[in-house]
């Protein structure tokens, strides 16, 4: 019987930076994060870190709706 690995996945709510470093750390192990700004207040900054660490590991953003996005190493 062959394994199947099952993509992992964990949502966020941003509030502060220290928020985005977890994001990261869980983006490094593989997991597709989804990402909720709408409580954050500097949400363009945030996405701006988030997307750049993702395109440095080769990996995709995609926009789920205003202020929601998902994030995964491709």
């Amino acid at each position: 019987m062959k394994k199947r690995e099952t993509n992992k996945s964990k949502v966020y709510i941003v509030k502060s930076f220290d928020d985005v470093n977890d994001i990261c750390r869980a983006i490094k192990e593989r997991y597709i994060v989804i990402v909720n700004v709408n409580a954050a207040s500097h949400k363009t900054r945030y996405i701006d870190f988030i997307s750049g660490f993702i395109f440095a590991l080769g990996g995709k953003r995609t926009k789920l709706e205003d202020n929601i996005f998902s994030f995964q190493i491709v």
